[in-house]
């Protein structure tokens, strides 16, 4: 089966599972052996299904000041066309007036829409009459690599508190997320006013996957004003 996508994005052509800018929307791309093309650089030959990501906010006011036939024009080349959810559901109700009838138009002249979760499939069914179902976000990991480099641990706090208690984590990621990913936590053990913070910093090796966090009264400790 041919497969071709359409996004907004610039480049023409398949993408390799080596791309080291490996977004969703290439992801997808990739996995389904597709064939790239700009939505307003459309290609000559013919393909079995067509899939288009219409693009949002300014780009997609421009398509529909101009009344652009994005959706027909991609059905000329494929036999079936579906247009992918871009963003939330209700996203492109932020728009005028005009870019919003132009975006419900490409939806009901499509074959069907492809949804980002279970709870979208009965919304764009019940406003197009469309068939709609899940295409499931994915992420191809292969240019992912783990760091083995060492961080600063104490310049990595996060603090919250009330009036009578402090929660304290200091983790060796440089972010968030990174620090919950990599189950990087660290927490402290013991604590002396007196003492320099670094000291009573150990490591936390548990082989549970909770995140611990470690309450101290703030008035024992004497540290926190």
């Amino acid at each position: 089966m041919k497969i071709a996508f359409f996004t907004e994005a610039g480049y023409i052509g398949p993408v390799d599972r080596n791309n080291p800018n490996m977004r969703t929307d290439q992801a997808w791309v990739c996995a389904l052996g597709a064939f790239h093309y700009p939505v307003t650089q459309l290609p000559q030959n013919n393909f079995d299904v067509g899939i288009v990501i219409i693009p949002k906010e300014k780009n997609r006011e421009h398509l529909a000041y101009n009344d652009y036939p994005l959706v027909s024009n991609i059905k000329a080349l494929c036999s079936r066309v579906y247009v992918m959810q871009e963003s939330t559901q209700w996203d492109w109700q932020d728009d005028s007036f005009n870019s919003m009838v132009w975006y419900y138009n490409q939806l009901i002249q499509a074959d069907g829409i492809l949804c980002h979760n279970d709870i979208d499939v009965p919304y764009f069914e019940g406003i197009t009459g469309k068939p709609a179902q899940v295409l499931p976000t994915l992420m191809i990991e292969d240019a992912i690599k783990v760091s083995d480099e060492k961080l600063d641990i104490t310049k990595n706090v996060y603090i919250t508190e009330n009036k009578n208690e402090a929660t304290m984590i200091i983790y060796k990621a440089s972010t968030m997320d990174e620090a919950i990913v990599n189950k990087g936590f660290w927490y402290i053990t013991d604590w002396k006013a007196e003492a320099s913070l670094s000291v009573f910093i150990t490591p936390f090796k548990s082989e549970a996957d909770e995140i611990i966090f470690y309450t101290i009264n703030k008035k024992e400790a004497g540290i926190f004003h």
